[in-house]
C-alpha cells in the first residue's frame, strides 16, 4: 500500500490583536446612561476597589492620569486622545462593554457582573 501522506502542517495561528495597539495598559467601559443597570454591574462603575486597581496599574497619559476611561456611549470625544476615540470605534455587541488592553493581548466584552470579577478580569492583563 502507498505510504500515510504528510500530515498538513498546522495552520498559522490567528492573530489576536490587543484591543487598543498601544504599550501600557489601559481599560475602558461604555455604557448607555439611560439604560438601567443591575446594582452590582453598576457598582463595577463606581467602586473604589476598581477605581483604585486602575488607578495603580494602567499607564498614565500625557496628562499623568492614569489611562482608563468610562464613558457613556453618546460622549462627545473630540477633547479625547485619538486612542480613546479609536476604541470607542471598535465593534461591540451590547452594552455595558469592557474594553481592556495590555499592548499584546486584551478583552473586548461584556462588562463583568460585579466588582470582584472585574478586577479579576483586569489582573488578567495588567501584570504584576
Amino acid at each position: 500500500p502507498p505510504p500515510n501522506p504528510e500530515p498538513d502542517p498546522d495552520p498559522e495561528p490567528i492573530p489576536n490583536p490587543p484591543p487598543i495597539p498601544a504599550a501600557g495598559f489601559r481599560a475602558l467601559i461604555i455604557y448607555e446612561q439611560s439604560a438601567p443597570l443591575p446594582n452590582e454591574q453598576q457598582a463595577v462603575m463606581t467602586s473604589a476597589a476598581v477605581r483604585e486597581y486602575l488607578a495603580q496599574h494602567c499607564v498614565k497619559d500625557a496628562a499623568g492620569r492614569p489611562a482608563f476611561r468610562i464613558f457613556d456611549q453618546n460622549a462627545d470625544l473630540k477633547n479625547e486622545d485619538k486612542i480613546w476615540r479609536d476604541a470607542m470605534a471598535l465593534p461591540r455587541a451590547g452594552l455595558p462593554w469592557l474594553i481592556v488592553s495590555n499592548g499584546t493581548a486584551g478583552y473586548s466584552g461584556p462588562l463583568p457582573e460585579n466588582p470582584e470579577k472585574a478586577v479579576e478580569l483586569l489582573a488578567k492583563y495588567a501584570g504584576p
